[in-house]
């Protein structure tokens, strides 16, 4: 067999190629996803497939090689033309999600491991990731003071979000809020971001950031290398508290971290199952918290969208919302996303993070909604979408 191989784009909005790229991964006991945006094949002097990579956003995976062609560095060869292509974009930050016995090649090729459990590795190609992010993030004096985290997608802000950071803040010297920057939310993240700010103002010990590269999400957790898309989520919540929990916490000296409860959905459940299992193992109390009721309903942000869509900024929203949102709600700068919620509807294309964005993000109850699978959850006697899978994941309210 020659040694000679070339290298070309695959394209991904070619049934043919796609259907091509889709059977050898196939082959390789791998699935094709359809967030692809870019891949890279390379071809023997038949014009045969014999090994590919691919990436989506700033991920790159479905990395495959046959048999017969492994020791050509070819693998090697496509990683460098992903990177080139991903730093042509702007993207200087790069991940990779696989299983852990693949790892050793990508640390060959110059990445670092952030995390691993027994299913699934985080790799990144920078090193001390989580140093850089704890420098950019810290306040001065907060690192060495205990503290307590959560974790929010506020979208919008409500009064269940600012009960649940009420009750962690009174608890601990420093509450850091980790804010969800996928922007794949009705609000976009910098709304989000003004309005947690706003509400929570008068708080002294809180402190606010963006989620960084370590949250996992719908963009960030790939599921191509999973026996079966059903072990996503039980995959994604694992390796999401290990990084918190080994990569996060130490930084921001996170001794407590909060959740509200969610009694009606069961992946909500699974994940806070998850944190229990998980973080006292690296010193970090867990506290799950009742959900605010107002009015004999749950306080949360996907009833405060329901009404939004169905009837705007009305009265029945002053005991969900702070003044903050009411009024932001009313005014001319949330017109558009206003029309985009009565047009398009609840859009459930957001980034499924750890239980607490969806139990806080509803002070209790995320939805999730994913290609694959689509369950109904309760929330306040309300039907709603929430998704079993965390691939095109991390995101809910």
């Amino acid at each position: 067999m020659s040694d000679s191989f070339a290298l070309r784009e695959v394209y991904p909005r070619s049934e043919r190629e796609r259907r091509t790229l889709g059977d050898f991964l196939e082959r390789h006991g791998l699935r094709y996803e359809e967030d692809i945006e870019y891949a890279v094949g390379a071809y023997d002097e038949n014009d045969a497939l014999i090994a590919c990579g691919c990436c989506s956003g700033r991920v790159l995976k479905c990395f495959a090689v046959n048999e017969e062609a492994r020791g050509r560095n070819l693998l090697g060869s496509i990683l460098s033309r992903l990177s080139t292509w991903q730093f042509q974009r702007g993207n200087t930050r790069l991940l990779v999600f696989t299983k852990p016995e693949n790892g050793v090649f990508f640390q060959q090729s110059g990445f670092f491991v952030v995390a691993a459990t027994p299913r699934a590795m985080l790799l990144e190609n920078l090193n001390n990731g989580f140093s850089r992010f704890a420098e950019k993030s810290l306040s001065p004096g907060d690192a060495h003071t205990p503290s307590g985290a959560v974790v929010m997608n506020c979208n919008p802000f409500t009064l269940g979000h600012r009960h649940l950071i009420e009750y962690a803040a009174a608890r601990c010297p420093v509450l850091h809020i980790f804010l969800v920057e996928e922007d794949r939310s009705i609000f976009p993240f910098h709304v989000r971001k003004r309005l947690l700010r706003e509400g929570t103002a008068d708080i002294p010990n809180v402190r606010i950031h963006d989620s960084g590269p370590y949250m996992i999400s719908a963009a960030t957790f790939p599921t191509y290398f999973l026996k079966s898309v059903d072990e996503a989520t039980d995959v994604c919540a694992e390796l999401d508290i290990t990084i918190f929990a080994c990569g996060i916490a130490p930084p921001f000296s996170i001794r407590r971290r909060f959740a509200g409860e969610e009694p009606y959905c069961e992946l909500t459940e699974k994940y806070n199952a998850a944190m229990r299992r998980i973080l006292p193992d690296y010193g970090i109390a867990l506290e799950i918290i009742p959900r605010l009721r107002a009015g004999g309903h749950t306080v949360s942000a996907s009833i405060v969208r329901k009404i939004l869509r169905e009837s705007g900024p009305c009265a029945s929203l002053h005991c969900l919302v702070p003044e903050s949102t009411r009024l932001f709600l009313e005014g001319e700068e949330a017109a558009a996303i206003l029309a985009k919620l009565r047009n398009n509807g609840d859009a459930r294309c957001e980034p499924f993070l750890s239980a607490e964005t969806a139990a806080q993000d509803n002070q209790g109850g995320k939805m999730h909604v994913g290609a694959e699978k689509k369950r109904y959850c309760r929330d306040a006697g309300i039907q709603r979408y929430s998704s079993h899978h965390c691939s095109q994941s991390r995101q809910g309210d």
